[in-house]
């Protein structure tokens, strides 16, 4: 996410939404297309590691071709070939206030004819908020006043797995999977207290919210490729 707030006109906000030019109708895309990944306000988006990334693609005029959801435009993250035979990996660790955390696993390995690779992400961010809302009848000089806290709690996992198939130097097969699994909770609790015309309080009551929420996406494909 911090690399994507370093590309120019484009902005991630604090609860991970991702706008461009100032207009939140953006469309990611993960090697030219959609994934369960790149979706929802970036919250898995989150735990990619920036070593995975090789370069950001921005299309401020998408063409016919593209899913009519960009309508400000497309932002394409590619994401490295890891051509190096043998073992490979890189971790990234993101920690913030208040509570905003993730952890990034990526491996790979490569022999003449095969690929091997695996990303693992977890993260927790955690939303405290405060608010204080008065409602006044200017007519009877009565009002109502209500005063609250609201917290929401965002868990979220992904999970890339994969292997291409190198038939030859021009032609690769390649067989990948990916799951995201996003768990939401958020409470509030508010109190509302009705005065009347001489400010006094007549009647007082309490609301108290629980919100729990589960977002499991997935997706699979094989692809063939000439290079």
């Amino acid at each position: 996410m911090e690399v994507l707030n370093n590309v120019p006109s484009v902005n991630v906000n604090i609860e991970g939404e991702i706008s461009l030019r100032g207009s939140t109708g953006v469309q990611i895309l993960i090697n030219g297309k959609p994934s369960v990944i790149a979706s929802e306000k970036g919250n898995t988006l989150g735990t990619i590691t920036a070593d995975m990334i090789d370069k950001i693609e921005v299309i401020t005029n998408p063409s016919a071709k593209y899913d009519a959801e960009g309508t400000s435009g497309i932002i394409n993250i590619i994401i490295k070939k890891e051509e190096r035979k043998g073992v490979n990996g890189s971790i990234t660790l993101n920690s913030g206030t208040p509570h905003n955390h993730s952890l990034g696993l990526s491996m790979n390995r490569r022999t003449e004819k095969f690929n091997v690779f695996t990303q693992l992400g977890v993260g927790y961010r955690r939303f405290p908020d405060k608010q204080e809302v008065i409602n006044r009848d200017l007519v009877n000089g009565t009002s109502i006043t209500s005063s609250g806290k609201e917290i929401k709690n965002e868990t979220f996992y992904n999970l890339i797995l994969g292997t291409d198939y190198h038939i030859n130097r021009k032609n690769v097969l390649t067989l990948s999977g990916h799951l995201a699994y996003e768990v939401e909770d958020e409470s509030s609790l508010t109190d509302f207290r009705f005065n009347d015309a001489m400010d006094i309080v007549t009647n007082q009551w309490v609301r108290n919210e629980v919100t729990t929420a589960k977002n499991p996406k997935y997706r699979y494909e094989l692809q063939y490729k000439r290079l």
